[in-house]
């Protein structure tokens, strides 16, 4: 019997309007599974998430909502005005993102999994460089047009 090779595994990474999106749904249409750290993300923070009880008891009650879940204006304000609260927000929530990404990779049937990640976040157990066989892509956006075409 041919032993089973892990799946080869492909990291998006790069900022809003780098083209992540666009690459990974070119790889989804050769077969490839999705998993899109965004999408867990805001599933976390969503009315009833998980995340929720924990952020709201990190950072007050008027942070979330029953019918927003996590009430982002708010959040942003925090955040950006403090580093720490940004360093609590991640506590919180880059555990909860690592389990999910985990728990979607050994569930995906494919074995070419694509990884849509916003930033260069290695440091997830889902997203563990040190397991199988990773490529690593960085999408920057282009400026115009013509700056895409002579990157191509």
């Amino acid at each position: 019997m041919k032993p089973q090779r892990p799946p080869v595994r492909i990291g998006l990474t790069g900022g809003i309007g780098s083209g992540k999106s666009t690459v990974a749904g070119f790889w989804v249409e050769a077969g490839a599974a999705l998993i899109d750290t965004d999408a867990i993300s805001r599933a976390l923070t969503a009315p009833g998430g998980a995340a929720l009880p924990a952020i709201a008891a990190a950072f007050g009650p008027h942070v979330v909502n029953a019918d927003e879940g996590l009430v982002r204006s708010a959040m942003r304000e925090l955040v950006f005005a403090d580093p720490a609260a940004r360093q609590r927000l991640e506590a919180i929530l880059h555990p909860m993102i690592s389990a999910e990404t985990a728990r979607a990779a050994a569930a995906a049937s494919s074995d070419l999994i694509v990884f849509d990640v916003p930033c260069w976040w290695n440091r997830a157990a889902g997203v563990n460089a040190s397991t199988g066989c990773w490529w690593w892509i960085a999408l920057r956006p282009c400026k115009s047009s013509a700056s895409c075409s002579a990157r191509a």
